[in-house]
């Protein structure tokens, strides 16, 4: 058994536009800029982003080759769980987020919609 815990998961999402990623999350999605972290020559090379409970790091993508060994071949998908979907879909339509996936209702009253942030990452919503 293993006995250790983790206190925090904090996804990494890397850009080559550091300042309009920043933007995206924090007035289309309502992330709160946490802090940055900038290198001595005035460059931004990570930002940390929160919203409730729950934080999104976003680093400076510095090309193909130089990418952390962690980045894997296949990606990984994003679920975030929504109070409040029909809001948060409406103001994604309303400031022209590209809507991957339209709205679904589910046989359980769950829904799920999917857009793709201005980096081409796929964002799903379920609530």
């Amino acid at each position: 058994m293993v006995n250790f815990h983790f206190d925090s998961l904090t996804p990494t999402l890397n850009t080559e536009d550091m300042e309009a990623t920043i933007l995206f999350y924090t007035i289309i999605l309502g992330f709160e800029e946490e802090r940055r972290s900038e290198g001595s020559d005035g460059i931004t090379y990570q930002c940390l982003l929160k919203k409730d409970d729950y934080y999104l790091q976003i680093g400076l993508h510095f090309g193909k080759n130089k990418l952390p060994a962690s980045v894997g071949p296949l990606g990984f998908t994003l679920w975030i769980q929504v109070d409040g979907m029909n809001e948060l879909y409406e103001t994604c339509k309303k400031n022209g987020v590209n809507i991957y996936r339209d709205i679904i209702e589910y046989d359980t009253g769950e829904k799920y919609f999917a857009i793709k942030d201005i980096n081409g990452y796929v964002l799903n919503f379920i609530g």
